[in-house]
């Protein structure tokens, strides 16, 4: 598949259109990195920004400016350094289309990480009294990831924030590192235990877990999608409760399934940029996807899959993923595991399965596992 670049255009244009002399001061290097990191740097600094208007206490603001000052201190040659090893790793000689590829991949994968890992148990318990917060929610409309984050600090109390803040710190400092070992993937993940319980409230079954009133006047009464980044947040809590109250789910698990939830995916930041003229049709169900094939993701998604005797599909669900992305390494690239998933399912659905005997059914269903492997040519 032929790959055009236009993210960078993209980025230049959400930059503000005049700067500080201390911002000024800080875009200003040379190099042929710093010509491909200059872009992610800049999208870094924009995305950082705690805007005015938020309700922050002028004290956890200045903390925040100070964290956010540190990380991009330490952020600009680390990210020089990033398309420096690109080049090296590509062989050749790279295109810059390419290399702002591989570079953007690894900054947006560092973002989920920084909201899905832990950087200890002190910092965990503060951060899930906070999520739980209704208020958190309340002013997150029309903001950023980032910013979204802060209000949640905001509802800390402050004798709590210093944790909080420590925590922020070390995470930060985390980019750019090799993690090994993350939470694993929930399975079923936070947002399918959303989508059952609700499934299971429609049908006036399981009362026993009610939904706040905003939320069930749209999603039970009005059978509307939440697409608000207010309602989500509302939505996210609720679930976030629900596997509190689930009896085997302890409060860490429950924690890391929100977080896997909550965290930005690559797909809430990049588009594949497309041409109006482009006269290549759309993809069919189980075609390669396109964000995918663009930004390089292979590998192979496992699923459990469900059909009756005669072979006909009847359901399938993803139970692991082992997914690479060119640009990330030393690290899954969580931003990203999830951009096969659909294109998976309907695949899955696809595929011609043998008749088989009673004798290996279960309520005359019979159920398997299958890996499905995704590669560019």
């Amino acid at each position: 598949m032929k790959r055009t670049w236009k993210i960078a255009a993209t980025l230049i244009a959400m930059l503000p259109l005049s700067a500080t002399a201390a911002e000024q001061s800080d875009m200003a290097d040379t190099g042929p990195d710093w010509e491909v990191a200059v872009h992610p740097y800049s999208w870094l600094r924009e995305l950082l920004v705690v805007p005015a208007e938020l309700p922050i206490d002028p004290s956890l603001r200045e903390s925040v400016k100070v964290l956010t000052d540190e990380h991009l201190a330490r952020m600009k040659p680390l990210m020089k350094q990033w398309v420096a090893d690109e080049r090296a790793l590509v062989g050749a000689k790279p295109s810059t289309a390419e290399l702002y590829r591989r570079v953007h991949s690894r900054y947006i994968n560092e973002f989920a990480l920084w909201r899905l890992e832990s950087p200890g148990k002190d910092y965990d318990e503060v951060m899930l009294q906070a999520a739980l917060d209704p208020g958190v929610c309340r002013a997150t409309d029309g903001h950023g990831v980032f910013a979204q984050h802060v209000l949640t600090l905001q509802a800390l109390p402050p004798s709590k924030r210093e944790v909080a803040l420590a925590g922020e710190r070390e995470l930060f400092s985390r980019w750019g590192r090799p993690r090994p070992v993350l939470p694993p993937r929930p399975v079923p993940s936070q947002r399918e235990l959303e989508e059952d319980t609700i499934a299971e409230l429609r049908a006036g079954r399981d009362a026993a877990r009610p939904m706040p009133p905003v939320l069930a006047a749209r999603i039970l009464s009005d059978n509307q999608r939440i697409t608000s980044t207010s309602g989500l947040c509302a939505l996210r809590q609720w679930g976030l409760r629900l596997a509190l109250a689930r009896g085997e789910s302890r409060p860490q698990q429950a924690l890391a399934a929100y977080r896997y939830a909550t965290m930005p995916l690559a797909t809430d930041w990049m588009r594949v940029p497309s041409s109006p003229s482009d006269p290549t049709p759309a993809p069919g169900p189980g075609a390669y996807p396109a964000f995918a094939s663009f930004y390089g993701v292979e590998g192979v998604v496992t699923v459990n899959v469900t059909t009756d005797l005669e072979g006909r599909f009847k359901a399938a669900t993803i139970v692991d993923r082992n997914i690479t992305v060119p640009g990330i390494r030393g690290v899954r690239p969580v931003a990203f595991e999830t951009a096969l998933d659909e294109a998976t399912l309907a695949r899955a659905a696809t595929v011609s399965y043998t008749k088989r005997t009673p004798s290996n059914a279960t309520d005359g269903l019979i159920k398997g596992r299958m890996d499905i492997s995704w590669k560019l040519q």
